[in-house]
């Protein structure tokens, strides 16, 4: 399953593919701000913003 992360302009800052059932997100370094974490795979995505303080 794919992950990305896209900043508040729409342009992708990390991306990865895991194939467990849970993982978690590293998001150290990044600016404060919105984030949109975008979870899928070639038949289905969800997409949640997340603010990151």
């Amino acid at each position: 399953m794919a992950v990305e992360v896209f900043n508040a302009l729409g342009e992708m800052v990390q991306s990865f593919n895991f194939t467990g059932s849970a993982s978690s997100l590293d998001l150290s370094g990044k600016a404060a701000g919105i984030y949109t974490v975008r979870v899928g795979n070639e038949w289905s995505s969800s997409m949640q913003r997340i603010a990151l303080q």
